[in-house]
């Protein structure tokens, strides 16, 4: 059996799994349908958008189906549809032990880690976070638990110094193109023997809100560097300003673009979250350990400036304490 001949779905969302969308097309894969989440609205003016995952299908002419839920009459339609493989990659929402069985040839999860390491909804994130050397694709048979079936093929990815979540996001969905077929055509031949996971060694990762890009100066440069690595496509890393003679005025600040720094002999008196500008007229923040160099920031319903014009139109923000 070839993986051309088979009637496959493919679900996913986000950028990652139109990646994915891209290469089958290029390789000939006959998706049948691709399957994602609904459209949501989106930002301050809470425009409708659409996933990255249907762009790409709809700009490919792929029908497209999109479930808020998998519930009955999403298992109702997977049945009248009787895919011989339906394969999964960052969807978003948990399948059920009914789909997962329908397929004759199972469901194939593409996971961005090397499990059983970073199980759950935020591995890039949480790979940059930690700080990590190395990460990598995994390719797995789904079960019904959460990124808990037995592992196809992996590859490891390393995690170079300059890597935010794009750089690696990109770098994953390469190597997740480059093994994804062959390994499913291993699977249809029979060639791998699917291999359990070493369950105690297990570690998760967890949604990702909005609150979680604030920033506690009183960590170090290089933890609030990551946190922005991390978080440079959603939600940004943040904080709070608290203006002089406007009482109660807390402004927050968006951080675009910053840059983790060896301390100084001008920032030795410094208090966390201090902001200043050095010998060379960098602005920069006192954290825990180390500074940050501030290169591009934004308020809220404001374009992102570079920080020399951000100075200009804002004189007290030199020298405010940032919380």
């Amino acid at each position: 059996m070839k993986i051309k001949d088979l009637k496959i779905i493919f679900m996913g969302t986000s950028y990652f799994a139109s990646k994915i969308i891209e290469d089958s097309i290029k390789k000939e894969i006959p998706i049948a349908l691709v399957v994602t989440q609904p459209d949501r609205p989106v930002g301050r003016k809470k425009e409708i958008t659409l996933p990255e995952a249907k762009k790409t299908a709809e700009k490919n002419n792929l029908s497209v189906k999109q479930f808020a839920k998998i519930d009955t009459l999403a298992i109702n339609f997977f049945q009248a549809e009787n895919p011989d493989l339906i394969i999964v990659a960052s969807y978003g929402l948990i399948l059920p032990q009914e789909l997962i069985d329908l397929p004759r040839f199972g469901c194939v999860n593409v996971h961005t880690s090397m499990l059983p390491a970073l199980r759950g909804p935020s591995p890039i994130q949480a790979a940059l976070l930690d700080g990590l050397e190395k990460t990598g694709v995994s390719i797995m048979k789904m079960d019904s638990k959460i990124d808990h079936g037995p592992i196809l093929k992996q590859e490891e990815v390393k995690i170079y110094k300059k890597y935010d979540y794009k750089m690696l996001e990109e770098k994953l969905a390469e190597v997740s193109n480059k093994i994804l077929l062959p390994t499913i055509q291993d699977m249809l031949d029979k060639k791998i023997k699917p291999k359990e996971q070493n369950h105690h060694k297990a570690t998760f990762t967890k949604i990702i809100n909005k609150k979680d890009g604030r920033i506690i100066w009183s960590r170090s440069a290089n933890q609030i560097e990551g946190l922005h690595k991390a978080f440079c496509v959603w939600p940004k890393i943040f904080c709070y300003w608290e203006k002089e003679n406007q009482l109660g005025n807390h402004q927050k600040i968006i951080f675009w673009e910053i840059k983790s720094v060896k301390e100084t002999s001008k920032s030795i008196n410094k208090r966390y979250g201090e902001v200043f500008n050095n010998e060379k007229g960098k602005t920069l923040i006192k954290t825990g350990d180390g500074l940050i160099e501030i290169k591009k920031i934004q308020l809220p319903g404001k374009k992102a400036m570079d920080i020399d014009e951000f100075c200009n139109g804002q004189h007290q923000f030199i020298g405010a304490i940032l919380n």
